[in-house]
């Protein structure tokens, strides 16, 4: 699982496990994130950190 990225309406996570690209949206975090399709569950704190770390690697190849 993973966040694909932050809208005004909350965040769109991707789903990669069970449902291999089911997308849906979640409007506020919490400690955990449960697919609503196949009920997987992933820490919102790794989730972030994925995240932060990836939109960061996308900056850094950008500003090259």
């Amino acid at each position: 699982m993973l966040i694909d990225d932050k809208l005004p309406e909350g965040y769109i996570v991707l789903c990669t496990d069970a449902c291999r690209g089911q997308s849906f949206l979640v409007q506020k975090l919490g400690i955990s994130v449960e697919c609503p399709h196949c009920g997987h569950t992933a820490l919102t704190s790794e989730l972030v950190a994925e995240f932060i770390e990836r939109r960061s690697r996308k900056q850094d190849h950008l500003a090259a």
